[in-house]
């Protein structure tokens, strides 16, 4: 499956290059680690959540976490009828979005915000996970 580029409006090369290297990564891990997970969320997904470049997407029960209302809305078009189901919850994280999913994910990712978040966010992103689940 091709990597859509144009869907993240980067001029950038090197992040150009990080982002494909990501996918790549995320693909690899799907297949050898979680190929069966049904529940996914995506932290902080900006306009392109990262389980869009899945080819199960149809398999796949998402909650795009996206606060900022112009990406949110870029996402709500984007995801809209991908997915098994799609949720796109407007929260932030450390306003209890946490505690509204406990234990309730498969797969949890957070591959564009992590330099924008608290220490506590490892932590509080386990609580989201089912016991068997992946972070």
């Amino acid at each position: 499956m091709e990597i859509n580029l144009k869907t993240y409006n980067i001029n950038d090369p090197v992040y150009v290059n990080l982002i494909k290297w990501r996918v790549e990564k995320i693909r690899e891990w799907q297949q050898k680690y979680f190929k069966d997970a049904v529940h996914y969320m995506d932290i902080g997904c900006g306009s392109w959540p990262f389980p869009m470049e899945f080819d199960n997407r149809a398999n796949i029960d998402l909650i795009a976490i996206e606060p900022d209302p112009v990406m949110r809305s870029d996402t709500e078009k984007n995801i809209k009828g991908k997915f098994k189901s799609e949720l796109l919850d407007s929260g932030h994280w450390d306003n209890g979005v946490a505690r509204t999913y406990s234990e309730m994910i498969d797969v949890a990712m957070s591959c564009e915000v992590y330099e924008h978040i608290k220490d506590d966010f490892i932590f509080n992103m386990n609580t989201v996970l089912k016991a068997d689940g992946y972070a």
